[in-house]
């Protein structure tokens, strides 16, 4: 994002924005199809048979189970940003000239359980979980777009370059 520039940024938010959007219709069509709980898997299994809703149940486990680790990691990132002295107690150990504390470890692992329990309360439980969720990001991206607006009409910020320069040796 750095080497991008202001412009770059803003395009690539804005193609991802688009991406997600046209994700969210499908999704949304494919419940009006077929409203029933199992997403994907229901859909590819009655749309295209046995075969596909196998392989698509066991493509959105895998794939669910990454992105479940990859954001217990975040969130241990987000802690050891947000806290700089909590997590840097008891190292495990280095990788990748990362070093991994106890502290993270568990933050990751209470993390995964309280998610694991929000989801073993059922459907409804949490759906109104997540509506509740993406309202509350929502309404905290606006105070923060808000505020970036009046931060920078009140005050003098001098904004990098919207397409950066390109050294040429």
């Amino acid at each position: 994002m750095h080497d991008a520039g202001i412009a770059g940024v803003v395009l690539g938010f804005g193609v991802a924005t688009v991406l997600i959007l046209v994700v969210g219709l499908v999704y949304a069509t494919a419940i009006r199809a077929l409203p029933r709980t199992g997403g994907g898997v229901l859909f590819a299994l009655f749309s295209a048979g046995r075969i596909p809703g196998f392989i698509a149940g066991w493509s959105l486990a895998l794939g669910y189970i990454g992105i479940g680790a990859m954001n217990a990691s975040a969130v241990t990132l987000f802690f050891r940003v947000t806290f700089p002295g909590i997590p840097s107690h008891g190292k495990l150990f280095e990788i990748a000239g990362w070093e991994v504390y106890l502290a993270e470890v568990l933050v990751a692992i209470l993390f995964i359980w309280v998610f694991a329990l929000l989801n073993m309360k059922g459907v409804d439980f949490s759906g109104r979980f997540q509506f509740w969720a993406v309202v509350t990001r929502l309404t905290c991206i606006a105070v923060l777009g808000v505020s970036a607006v009046y931060a920078f009409l009140t005050t003098d910020i001098e904004l990098p370059a919207a397409v950066p320069r390109v050294s040429r040796c």
